[in-house]
């Protein structure tokens, strides 16, 4: 009897300090302790590097790099050297382009691919869901990036006319068996250069988690493309799920620094040990290798960076599940000048409410410095879309902000915030039983809340396992519009974009009472077609047709004419099938319609 109170005893003594170790863990990863700077030779010569860097001066930059290659070259890291790659790239491709619509809202989705695509790659707790990507450069050329559905071959397209119709520019594929793991690509738009950067991993197999981790680099029309090895697996350590961003849009190609956040996972399963930053100073060719943090299973890596005067940061988004029931999301990051150093990351919580909050991706405004996560949120296994967003890039945080009011099982975000627009957008997957949507919205300041609720998706079903993708682009010479990119339910990549209205002319909603600009009929035409419109009073009016592209294709009215209703009859037997847009503007009118003309 003694025996057996004893062991009773010692049993509860034991669980309680075990849950006493777990509580002191989870307060520990939700509020870690210690801040340590490190003033080593090397760390206080990359910050001399760092302050060159940042302040232009290009001579001083080049000489202090040396420096420092010469005098620490451990730090430099490059694993190509007798490294078998089964990675090949082809940088031509004569696959014809699709055609099928101009991008607009519920007139139909362009098709950037036929065939399947990658669903969820392996991963512990969840699978990775980002198989597709969509970038953009500053001048408004459109880049998709995605993986097959066999996950041999990554592919890259591309769209020079707002995303009517997609080229294949280049793709790379893999021999003897081996898989792409995951991905990320990121145009960097350089003072004086524009290309595409990609992290991929490759596993041995479909369900491995063996992966190495690559580098591809090419050029906007696909050639010049390079790839190299970033972080090779050993002693049962993998690397999966990269996320990429470069500082090329604040700096010229000499001093673009590429950063590329990752996992380091066991082999076996699949759990993750570190959360590790690397960033190239020179393009890919070598890697300074830090880590974002340790200790706990973080998965759903994202990167930004953010640019202050005097201070560049590096960020590296991530979810835990230190509390199985209750996932978190942690921001960690640091001051350039503390990568690869012993330099501590500082962290935000941009998830911790009691509910599990996961796939959080980052965005930044690059002019502003704001900065949003988006994220799901589960409660009582309802998923939702939320945020949480600062205003200055510094503090405070505003967390926990639901995207809608809805309770509609919404999942899988994408936040983009393109280069030099200022316009924060967003794309989100919708459950809805036999027919799944995706939905667009967008803002200027995320402290302002997002507006609109555009179905994209209006002839296409969504696949349920992958990730859609958003991005701004510019259509003209001050004006942008929003695209989204997803994947059908059973194959294929869908494009579609807001109502692409031409250079500088903007649709304005302010319509007087009685003042009406009709939609013309026939619609399509071929080649005549008839407008009508109404005026309150006597006035100056204009009515002009514009091509897609915003060029002037014909004057139609310019003239004082009498209150009442009007016809006007456009002749476009000069003109070439497609999207036109008429405008009307008299005074403090204006409307904008768009029609079609096929021949």
């Amino acid at each position: 009897m003694k025996k057996t109170i004893l062991l009773f005893v010692l049993l509860i003594l034991t669980a309680g300090f075990v849950y006493s170790q777990s509580l002191e863990q989870i307060r520990e990863e939700a509020n870690p302790t210690g801040y340590y700077i490190d003033n080593s030779d090397y760390a206080k010569l990359w910050e001399q590097v760092v302050r060159a860097k940042n302040s232009g001066n290009i001579e001083l930059y080049n000489s202090l790099s040396a420096r420092i290659n010469s005098e620490f070259p451990e730090k430099f890291k490059s694993e190509n050297a007798g490294f078998n790659s089964p990675l090949q790239g082809v940088s031509s491709d004569n696959r014809p382009p699709f055609n099928n619509y101009s991008p607009d809202w519920g007139a139909g989705d362009i098709k950037i691919s036929a065939g399947s695509i990658s669903t969820g790659t392996p991963g512990n707790p969840r699978s990775n869901f980002r198989t597709i990507r969509l970038q953009t450069d500053s001048t408004g050329v459109l880049f998709a990036g995605f993986m097959n559905g066999t996950r041999d071959t990554l592919n890259f397209f591309r769209s020079t006319n707002n995303g009517a119709n997609w080229t294949r520019i280049t793709f790379y594929y893999l021999s003897g068996g081996f898989k792409f793991h995951s991905f990320d690509m990121f145009v960097t738009d350089s003072l004086s250069t524009s290309r595409i950067g990609c992290a991929a991993s490759v596993t041995p197999s479909n369900a491995s988690y063996a992966g190495d981790l690559y580098w591809i680099s090419f050029k906007a029309d696909g050639t010049g493309g390079r790839s190299a090895i970033i972080k090779s697996k050993v002693d049962g350590k993998g690397y999966v799920g990269p996320a990429i961003v470069s500082d090329g849009y604040t700096y010229p190609a000499s001093t673009t620094y590429w950063y590329v956040a990752y996992q380091q996972i066991d082999t076996t399963t699949g759990v993750t040990n570190l959360a590790l930053l690397n960033m190239s100073t020179n393009w890919g060719y070598s890697w300074v290798v830090d880590t974002a943090r340790g200790t706990y299973n973080d998965y759903e890596l994202d990167v930004e960076y953010s640019h202050f005067p005097g201070v560049d940061t590096i960020y590296v988004n991530l979810t835990n599940n230190l509390t199985a029931a209750n996932e978190n999301m942690r921001l960690r990051y640091v001051g350039l000048s503390g990568i690869g150093t012993a330099t501590t990351w500082k962290q935000f919580n941009t998830g911790a409410s009691s509910d599990p909050e996961y796939c959080g991706i980052l965005a930044a405004n690059r002019q502003t410095n704001e900065m949003g996560v988006s994220y799901t949120k589960s409660t009582a296994s309802v998923e939702n879309i939320y945020y949480a967003y600062v205003l200055n890039g510094i503090s405070p945080w505003v967390t926990d902000v639901a995207l809608t009011s809805a309770s509609v099982n919404e999942n899988l975000s994408a936040l983009h915030c393109s280069e030099g627009q200022g316009a924060f957008r967003i794309a989100y997957h919708v459950s809805g039983g036999s027919y799944d949507t995706i939905v667009y919205k967008s803002t200027f300041s995320l402290g302002s809340g997002f507006s609109g609720h555009q179905v994209v998706n209006v002839t296409n079903s969504s696949a349920s396992g992958i990730k859609p993708d958003v991005a701004g682009f510019r259509t003209g010479a001050s004006s942008f519009a929003g695209g989204v990119m997803f994947a059908g339910s059973t194959s294929n990549l869908w494009f579609d974009a807001s109502n692409l209205t031409p250079t500088d002319i903007k649709h304005e909603n302010t319509i007087a009472e009685n003042y009406e600009l009709r939609q013309n009929f026939p619609n399509p035409f071929n080649p005549v077609t008839t407008i009508r419109f109404s005026l309150p009073k006597n006035e100056f009016v204009s009515i002009r047709v514009y091509d897609i592209t915003g060029r002037e294709a014909a004057v139609l009215v310019n003239s004082q004419l009498n209150a009442g209703s009007h016809t006007v009859s456009f002749d476009a037997k000069n003109l070439s099938s497609g999207i036109y847009f008429y405008k009307m503007i008299s005074g403090n009118y204006s409307e904008i319609r768009k029609m079609m003309l096929i021949k």
